[in-house]
């Protein structure tokens, strides 16, 4: 297959270009993609709609380059809980955009794209910040919500990770 890393930040597109000169890299917005029409077979969006945010334009644009039956995987944080009012500006960075499964899914539907999985790996997110802890990291420094307030509306959210695949609709995607 035919790969593209998809970057708004130039600077990190530079760093993986120091690692492999051959990567295929693009400075691009993901709500205007560098793509034509029904171009792509798959999108991977790696921890990355948390941060840019499952707005109708991201998603469609994604559904615009996605041939019939190409499919968008998603692997991202989300909302295992419902945060109140008062939670919702006090976390910054991908958590502070994470959203419910169902938000998620909504936004999916919305865009004219099909669910066709849905996984929960919050253990492995656990696990990955146990690591984090035991390498020295912290997690402070990986969760970023500064004093009890953040940390108070982190854990109102009950953070999870997932794995979602959704099609555009066409010949080759299932029902």
């Amino acid at each position: 297959c035919q790969a593209w890393g998809v970057d708004l930040a130039v600077h990190r597109l530079a760093l993986a270009r120091r690692e492999d000169p051959a990567l295929a890299l693009v400075a691009a917005d993901a709500r205007r993609l560098p793509f034509a029409d029904q171009s792509l077979d798959g999108i991977l969006a790696e921890c990355s709609l948390s941060l840019i945010g499952y707005s109708g334009p991201t998603l469609a644009e994604c559904r615009r380059v996605l041939r019939p039956g190409g499919r968008l995987a998603i692997t991202d944080l989300y909302s295992r809980a419902q945060p109140g009012a008062d939670a919702a500006g006090a976390v910054a960075g991908c958590l502070g955009g994470m959203v419910t499964r169902e938000a998620m899914l909504a936004a999916l539907a919305a865009a004219g794209l099909r669910l066709q999985r849905w996984e929960d790996h919050s253990e492995r997110l656990r696990a990955f910040v146990a690591q984090l802890i035991f390498a020295g990291g912290g997690a402070q420094a990986f969760w970023a919500c500064d004093g009890a307030e953040g940390a108070a509306a982190l854990r109102a959210r009950r953070p999870g990770y997932c794995l979602a695949v959704a099609a555009r609709p066409g010949p080759e995607s299932p029902t």
